[in-house]
């Protein structure tokens, strides 16, 4: 939307500017008339004044965004070029080189930085080029068609590398962005670990743990291409979303009443609070709101069931249930290696695709056997 917005901005200015320079025109040329410095038909004047009108009214028409949307760059081109083309076949100046314009006009388009627009409205404005250029019939010179034919070659070489240097330009800013919104980001999520350490009397090794563990099962599915820097923000993310539970439920030992396990489950919109904002961090946020779904459909907080739950969220889940698995709590003690990934082997098809079983046993280092068992993971693994 913001590219859109931008790329209206500058079409609103170049027709804005287009009709101040004709404007600016005509007002000379009365002017230098009036002062006898010039000697005009009122004709020539007439003429000038219709193209200056021409000019405002597509300016308005451009104001008004008669079309919304991705069309609207192809209806600016368009009203610019039909203004060229007005200017080219009425001549109001008496230019005999008038086909120039057209020459000037895919430099122009170039800078509305949309592909679709530069290389139809371009191609058009060459096409007229050479209707002007080369099918004038005064034109008989070898030399003359073989000169328009490199300056029209020279306009299109500027323009594509007008086009390319916007590109280029255009996509490192936008990645020096993306990179500093996300640094911003971690940095903030970063200050309130001391916060949920002491509050939650957990480590925050366990970040780095699960980043790990993460980017090993990730290993198996290539084609999801999730970024590091996603993994180590679904990672922190998951750890201070900690920070809205109440004190007491860490320290709890019975189990959960309905009210707190409710309390419990916002835990998975957090990243929702935070990053609604923010369309880069939408894996993230996605990742943390689904990864107590379970592949049977009895999750939260949605019920999803099957391939509806993102890849991520799943293996969130299970990273996280490993870790639970084999960590202390108030609860309960640590299960071994092999107690938790046996529960990790029941979770195939039931919690979990078993794909991502089999991918974080592989991570493990244990050869991956199926059971035909069920699982209760706790409400608290987290």
């Amino acid at each position: 939307m913001r590219r859109v917005n931008d790329t209206r901005k500058l079409a609103d200015l170049i027709l804005f500017w287009m009709a101040v320079l004709v404007t600016a025109t005509v007002a000379a040329a009365f002017a230098m008339i009036a002062a006898g410095m010039m000697k005009q038909s009122w004709t020539y004047l007439i003429g000038l004044s219709t193209c200056a009108a021409v000019f405002w009214i597509a300016y308005v028409l451009q104001r008004r965004q008669i079309v919304e949307g991705g069309h609207s760059i192809h209806v600016t081109a368009f009203l610019c070029l039909s203004l060229l083309t007005f200017v080219g076949l009425y001549n109001p100046y008496q230019f005999d080189q008038i086909w120039v314009i057209f020459l000037l006009y895919p430099i122009g388009v170039s800078l509305f930085h949309n592909k679709s627009a530069f290389v139809v409205w371009g191609t058009s404005s060459y096409a007229l080029y050479t209707l002007l250029a080369f099918l004038d019939p005064s034109v008989t010179d070898p030399v003359d068609v073989y000169n328009r034919f490199f300056i029209a070659l020279a306009s299109l070489l500027v323009a594509c590398i007008t086009f390319a240097q916007l590109t280029y330009l255009k996509n490192t800013y936008r990645q020096v962005t993306e990179d500093r919104s996300r640094e911003h980001a971690i940095t903030i999520l970063q200050t309130l670990i001391p916060i949920v350490e002491r509050k939650s009397q957990t480590s925050s090794r366990e970040i780095e743990q699960m980043s790990r563990l993460m980017k090993q099962v990730l290993k198996e599915f290539p084609q999801e291409n999730i970024h590091d820097w996603e993994i180590k923000m679904i990672s922190l993310l998951h750890y201070v979303s900690r920070i809205k539970w109440p004190d007491y439920v860490f320290e709890k030992e019975e189990k959960l009443t309905e009210h707190e396990y409710q309390i419990v489950q916002e835990h998975c919109f957090i990243g929702g609070d935070l990053f609604q904002e923010a369309p880069d961090f939408d894996r993230v946020v996605k990742a943390l709101r689904y990864h107590h779904e379970r592949f049977d459909g009895t999750g939260y907080p949605h019920q999803l069931s099957g391939e509806a739950i993102p890849l991520i969220s799943q293996i969130l889940g299970i990273v996280e249930s490993y870790l639970a698995m084999t960590t202390s709590r108030s609860y309960r003690k640590a299960m071994t290696l092999e107690e938790a990934c046996e529960e990790i082997r029941s979770m195939s098809g039931v919690i979990c695709d078993v794909k991502v079983v089999e991918a974080l046993l592989k991570a493990l280092r244990i050869s991956s056997q199926p059971q035909n068992r069920s699982v209760d993971v706790p409400p608290m693994v987290g």
